[in-house]
């Protein structure tokens, strides 16, 4: 080509289907031809556009200036596909360079030019660069925050649906295999499919794919798809573009892109052990923010947390407990402090130690009622007294209270205890 005026440069189509994807990003108009400096890029009202020239560098991976010298071309290597959005204008014509500034990015389908003007500095060769290349996109294709789909309900699918809507997928498919997973996968995802359906969809075709072309990797091909599902379920929930129908008409034919809008949803059914084990290893404490400890009593309870006070009989847990609710709740929290353990006048004498009325937003309670029907014992105008006195059923001791008689406070436990003893024991 160098010894012939004919040529200018080779050139490069972008394969339609494989085991990785070609992503070229076209900057056009952003290259002053004279200087070769970086233009800035501004929108009709004069504000600068969310994605300026100089973001291609971001990259880091093999960019030459396009045949106008007007631009320049980034290629990179990717995991995934281009999703939905593959053109994004920046502003009115330029007449000098009689180009529009914006951004084209393709990912098959797609011819492209080679100058071999390399920018300075940049690798000269195409990079893996899956990450870089999908925030990018994010930042220029991005859409109006919306509710994420993950928080669509979740609809179970039996077998027999999920085997139906793979046939119709692989017969009425025009476009590449794996654009058709992705395409499918991101649909799905956006009408709010449980993973594991979707996976198992994933299944359905890679196998019959394999069933008409035995060298099509089964193995491999899932283990690529389940790292696109993971990629679709986090832009879903940052609120990026996703595949969605307009991807997917491209893919397949209209009657089955007709056949994929009229699916059905089933009723919500119980997640399995399966989907909440999955959901548990998607979100490890290192995928969220991190949080600043925030305390209601600093630096022993935190906000959020299950605090245990242990300590030996009489050595003040209740009080101190008692004395950190009330602090909480003069400080503006709902404070609910259950005692099932004490009776009322117990609590009535932990009130007197702190002024004898219950402290505003503190909720005390011991399951005594001002509503409580009167038992036949409790009107034989009881006492309580604590016995360990032996079951004669059941062989144990207990220290549960029980009902006497005042008159007779001496009485034999006989008839009453074994009675009572008995709805203890549950016999």
């Amino acid at each position: 080509m160098q010894a012939s005026d004919e040529f200018h440069g080779p050139g490069f189509c972008v394969p339609i289907d494989g085991s990785i994807y070609i992503w070229g990003f076209d900057f056009d108009d952003a290259i002053d031809p004279e200087t070769h400096e970086f233009r800035e890029w501004r929108l009709d009202n004069g504000d600068l556009a969310p994605v300026q020239p100089r973001d291609g560098l971001k990259m880091d991976s093999y960019m030459e200036e396009t045949p106008s010298g007007a631009g320049f071309r980034v290629m990179v290597k990717a995991n995934v596909p281009v999703p939905r959005g593959n053109k994004k204008d920046f502003g009115q014509r330029n007449p000098k360079t009689g180009k529009v500034p914006g951004i084209e990015v393709y990912s098959s389908g797609r011819f492209f030019t080679f100058t071999g003007n390399k920018l300075p500095g940049i690798p000269s060769t195409v990079e893996e660069r899956t990450e870089q290349a999908l925030a990018l996109h994010s930042q220029v294709f991005s859409k109006p925050a919306t509710t994420p789909a993950t928080t669509s309900p979740v609809q179970s699918k039996t077998l027999g649906e999920i085997e139906q809507l793979a046939f119709e997928l692989v017969d009425g498919r025009t476009g590449p295999r794996n654009n058709l997973m992705f395409g499918i996968s991101g649909v799905l995802v956006n009408r709010g499919w449980k993973r594991s359906n979707i996976e198992t969809l994933l299944k359905y075709l890679i196998a019959m794919f394999n069933d008409a072309d035995a060298t099509y990797d089964i193995d491999g091909t899932f283990q690529k798809q389940l790292k696109m599902l993971d990629t679709l379920y986090d832009r879903a929930t940052a609120k990026n573009d996703i595949p969605s129908f307009n991807y997917l008409a491209n893919i397949v034919k209209p009657e089955t892109l007709a056949f994929v809008r009229n699916l059905k949803p089933k009723a919500e059914s119980k997640t399995s052990i399966e989907d909440t084990l999955a959901l548990i290893r998607s979100q490890p404490p290192e995928s969220f923010d991190r949080q600043d400890i925030k305390y209601l009593i600093e630096p022993v309870i935190p906000k959020g947390a299950l605090v245990l006070i242990t300590g030996k009989p009489g050595s003040g847990k209740s009080t101190l407990v008692m004395h950190w609710c009330n602090e909480m709740a003069q400080a503006g929290a709902e404070v609910l402090y259950l005692d099932k353990d004490n009776p009322l006048f117990i609590a009535q004498e932990r009130v007197d130690r702190f002024g004898g009325r219950t402290a505003k937003n503190l909720m005390y309670w011991g399951l005594w009622t001002k509503m409580q029907t009167e038992s036949r014992w409790s009107r034989r105008i009881p006492y309580l007294i604590s016995s360990r006195m032996p079951c004669k059923r059941c062989k144990t001791r207990s220290s549960s209270s029980i009902l006497l008689r005042r008159s007779r406070p001496a009485m034999k436990l006989t008839t009453p205890w074994l009675e009572l003893r008995s709805n203890i024991c549950g016999i």
